[in-house]
């Protein structure tokens, strides 16, 4: 996860961008 909306996505959904 490297990008900006990770920090507060990771929290929510798993985001692999």
């Amino acid at each position: 996860e490297s990008n900006p909306g990770a920090l507060a996505t990771t929290a929510s959904t798993s985001n692999t961008l």
